[in-house]
């Protein structure tokens, strides 16, 4: 490569400016997505790398069968410490129990602290460094604590934390030990750490390469089969699953690898668990892949649209002895030089959207633009502008010099036409496969977030309490929203609607002998008529015949009048239920209401009890509809009550969104694809028109010479595009409908979404290539034929 390859690269690209400038900012904007998408997914796979031995280190979890909606949790239901200190296999264990505290200081501002109670063994397990104190002897210490160096940047400020008090929870500790921040790419997240030997919490154990871990499970499957909890609490509790079970375990056992977390699926409900979906991140990886390819395209598109152009150029280089190697080294810094100017600008693009993409992922990803990553965007930017240029440099050594110096043979193969038709297909048809299923993804989560809730959640405001409702500060605050002008009526609920957890649950004995085990719901009395639940048989709670001291009432949702297997939601009215958990005396339903959406589309609603209680702690806020007015103020009530305590409202609806997180977030990604897709797509036909016009510019004179009109030009290239049109169309709609099917299989309630999204997506191509192709198709109706044949 030569400074003189490189003058002549870039004044071909200036002789036409503007398809420069398109094909530069598609490859420059492809690169930027990729970048993107590419770091997350590096991102994504880089989960606990920072720990040295993470596939050796085992999340202990259970999942308890007996239960009709059983999920993997964290906490220990067998005594690990015991249990394998017996075993003889060699192990190191620990514990690690989360949670959210607020922290002060001496100036009395309050902070948000993440803090981890561990024993001696997590920081070595975990790699956790103290930068400054000695972090083995605050662990220690009771009233000891360890921050990172953001907590201690945000507590201290530029002030030497070492030594320094804080408050929590009406005590005080002193920091012992300043660690370094976990990174951010961690399943296993902190702000502060706290000793404690307690052994309670998440379990973590650390085995030696030469074990085999399924050892080590079967010999804690066997602890849980014999353990109390299964003897004491399964067998009494639920007898009849107990004897059902068959080879299934009642307690069931797993250990998943460190290494394996974040893909980790059953790991879901976990609270303070940061988990990714494999299949996800892998397929914006290949979208980011595709939008490159497409990219790519269009350059060849316009570049062998102007190496037909340049053969007497061409020629003329071969007459004068330039050799093959001379020809090779001109087209391939043509494609090179592009396309590392085009990377520059998408990695500047990259910088400049990176906190929008950030955020949209919901994952701090500053440390995309490392030297690595860069290096690696060089060497992908290489080797796409190889790629660029085998076909153009392929067609210019094929060139004949005398027939193109003598103005003949400049035309594309047969092949050549075929393969760049087939490119531009290719963009049609994944753009409308993207622009189908994204439309898909936005409607069926706006459907799922908005119909069939079971009740109505527009007005409402949800904000949970430290201390349950029981409580003297927790109900003098509720007293003081009731007065409140945008205030209507306060309902108490264990959690709130729309969002669904790890909870408790308890077995009941219907009027058949048979056995249910739905979630209990504990709720004041008007919690149905606050969250306007509709009730389908019955009545709902009265605060004065249901108070929570004395009421032996009950109402089920309709799920759990199914698993009951009463006739009707009317039928089960009056009748009696034995709670088996700790009160032998029978409850009787009173009201039957439609199955609230506590759990995302995804999933089907799961039997449910709801009884008058005094202990939940979390507020349901039915507002007049004002709700900015109404967060304001009762913020400022929050302050006068907890001056001392964060402070954190949401909107119910909010809440709701939550659970399509993902989904919004895939259906936003791939909107932008299709978007880049049909511009990518918009210029391929629109250089594919202008070289189809160009190569039948004779033909098209003499079909006027002999008569022709109008109409029969304009359907001469019609044909051309109307092919490629049904070709894309019946390569993208079928994909679009594969995947969109796919997609919406996940869910128990699916939108009527019908085929009207791939219509859309068909009709939005269609008259973006009608406007792309529209000018040089008037330019071939407008065509003079004498000066056409002249030329």
């Amino acid at each position: 490569m030569k400074i003189r390859d490189l003058k002549i690269a870039w004044r071909i690209l200036l002789k036409q400016p503007a398809h420069s400038l398109i094909v530069f900012l598609g490859l420059s904007v492809s690169f930027c997505v990729c970048f993107l998408l590419l770091g997350y997914a590096k991102y994504s796979f880089e989960y606990d790398t920072h720990v040295p031995d993470a596939k050796r280190i085992f999340l202990v979890k259970h999942k308890l069968n007996v239960i009709g909606n059983p999920a993997w949790v964290d906490f220990s239901v067998v005594p690990l410490k015991e249990s394998l200190g017996q075993s003889g296999i060699p192990h190191q264990l620990t514990f690690i129990d989360l949670k959210s505290r607020n922290v002060t200081t001496g100036a009395d501002i309050k902070h948000e602290v993440l803090i981890a109670s561990v024993d001696a063994n997590f920081p070595d397990m975990f790699a956790v460094k103290a930068l400054q104190g000695d972090l083995k002897l605050t662990l220690t210490k009771p009233d000891a604590m360890a921050i990172s160096v953001k907590t201690a940047a945000t507590l201290f400020g530029t002030k030497n934390a070492i030594g320094s008090r804080l408050q929590m929870d009406g005590k005080t500790y002193y920091v012992g030990a300043v660690i370094q921040d976990v990174p951010s790419n961690s399943t296993v997240g902190f702000d502060a750490l706290k000793g404690s030997d307690a052994g309670l919490g998440r379990a973590y154990v650390q085995v030696p390469s030469n074990i085999d871990i399924r050892i080590v499970e079967k010999y804690i499957q066997e602890r849980a089969d014999k353990s109390p909890f299964f003897e004491n609490v399964v067998k009494r509790i639920f007898p009849t699953y107990a004897q059902s079970l068959g080879n299934k375990r009642a307690v069931e056992i797993r250990l998943t690898s460190l290494a394996d977390a974040y893909f980790d699926q059953d790991l879901g409900v976990l609270k303070y668990v940061v988990r990714g979906d494999r299949r996800i991140v892998l397929a914006f990886s290949a979208v980011s892949l595709l939008i490159v390819f497409l990219a790519t395209t269009s350059f060849i598109n316009l570049s062998v649209a102007r190496t037909l152009r340049r053969q007497r150029e061409i020629g003329v280089y071969k007459m004068l002895g330039v050799s093959r190697a001379r020809v090779i080294a001109q087209f391939v810094t043509e494609s090179l030089t592009l396309s590392l100017v085009a990377t520059s600008l998408g990695l500047f693009l990259a910088w400049l959207i990176l906190p929008l993409f950030s955020e949209l992922m919901n994952r701090q990803l500053g440390d995309l633009f490392c030297l690595s990553n860069l290096g690696l965007s060089l060497v992908f930017s290489l080797l796409v502008g190889l790629l660029m240029s085998i076909y153009p440099t392929w067609l210019a050594l094929g060139v004949n010099a005398q027939q193109a110096l003598a103005g003949r043979g400049n035309s594309e193969s047969v092949g050549g036409a075929r393969l760049r038709r087939s490119l531009t297909i290719l963009q049609f048809a994944t753009a409308m496969a993207f622009g189908a299923v994204s439309l898909a993804i936005a409607w069926q989560t706006d459907y799922s977030t908005k119909t069939n809730l079971g009740f109505e959640p527009d007005n409402l405001l949800v904000l949970k309490l430290r201390k349950s409702i029981r409580e003297p500060e927790s109900s003098s605050f509720r007293d003081a929203l009731l007065r409140l002008p945008q205030v209507r009526d306060v309902a108490v609920s264990l959690r709130p609607v729309g969002r669904d957890d790890v909870g408790s649950f308890g077995a009941f004995r219907g009027p058949k002998g048979n056995y249910v085990l739905p979630t209990y719901e504990g709720v004041s009395p008007n919690f149905f008529s606050v969250h306007g639940v509709r009730v389908l048989a019955g009545r709902g709670f009265d605060p004065k015949l249901d108070t929570p001291e004395k009421s032996k009432k009950i109402i089920f949702n309709l799920a759990a009048i199914k698993a009951f297997e009463f006739a009707s939601s009317q039928a089960a009215i009056g009748q009696f239920v034995v709670d088996m958990n700790d009160d032998p005396e029978p409850l009787q339903i009173v009201g039957v209401v439609s199955d609230l959406r506590y759990r995302s589309a995804h999933d089907s609603e799961v039997p449910r009890s709801f009884i008058p209680s005094l202990w939940p702690y979390t507020l349901a806020i039915q507002t007049d509809g004002h709700l900015p007015e109404a967060m304001v103020n009762i913020a400022n009530l929050w302050r006068q009550h907890f001056p001392n305590e964060t402070f954190d409202i949401k909107t119910s609806t909010s809440l709701i969104a939550q659970n399509y997180e993902e989904d919004l977030r895939m259906s936003k990604l791939l909107i932008i694809a299709a978007i880049l897709s049909l511009a990518i797509a918009a210029f391929g036909i629109y250089v594919l028109s202008a070289y189809s016009v160009q190569r039948r510019v004779q033909e098209i004179a003499i079909r006027k010479i002999y008569g022709a009109k109008t109409k029969s030009i304009a359907l001469l290239l019609g044909k051309e595009f109307g092919f490629i049109m049904l070709g894309s169309a019946l390569i993208g709609l079928p994909l679009g409908a594969l995947a969109i099917s796919h997609y919406l299989a996940s869910f128990v309630e699916q939108a009527p979404i019908g085929g009207w999204t791939l219509l859309f997506a068909l009709s939005v191509a269609l008259l973006i290539a009608l406007a792309s192709s529209l000018r040089h198709a008037l330019l071939a109706m407008r065509i003079s034929p004498v000066v056409a044949l002249r030329d």
